[in-house]
């Protein structure tokens, strides 16, 4: 059931401003096994592929180099639709950046799939654990794309 809901709301997305489509579920609920279903999307690997182009940058650099090496990531990419996985490294508190935002950002030129790691109750959508440094919460009482809570 959740394959089907993500695949239909995969093709609206290229009608909206924001092609943007947040697929969460808690650690170890299956998000990536279902997102690799989709192979005929490009599957981005979001904090290897960010951690290699920041490795050569000097630690101070990294936050404001981030976003710009994320934008680079998927505008090189020619496919319209990508799936991010693992944008864990989007939170890390010293990347001073407002992830939610920025993945709407760059969804306006492609349909961005992102597997959120977290929690969505129907007005709040939760990244990682109370506790944790990368812990963050969103209020979703306004957003012009759809959240899509992994069956349990």
């Amino acid at each position: 059931m959740t394959l089907d809901v993500l695949k239909q709301q995969i093709s609206e997305a290229a009608k909206r401003e924001e092609k943007l489509v947040i697929f969460v579920g808690r650690p170890g609920s299956g998000k990536s096994r279902i997102l690799r279903q989709l192979s005929h999307y490009s599957y981005v690997d979001v904090s290897r592929e960010l951690s290699e182009k920041l490795l050569p940058v000097p630690s101070e650099k990294r936050p404001e180099k981030l976003q710009g090496f994320l934008q680079e990531i998927i505008e090189i990419r020619e496919e319209p639709v990508l799936i991010l996985d693992n944008i864990g490294i989007l939170f890390f508190p010293e990347a001073n950046l407002e992830p939610l935002k920025v993945l709407a950002k760059f969804s306006k030129e492609k349909t961005l799939v992102a597997a959120w790691v977290g929690t969505y109750d129907g007005t709040t959508l939760t990244w990682s654990e109370p506790g944790r440094p990368d812990y963050r919460t969103f209020a979703m009482d306004k957003q012009s794309f759809p959240i899509i809570p992994i069956d349990q």
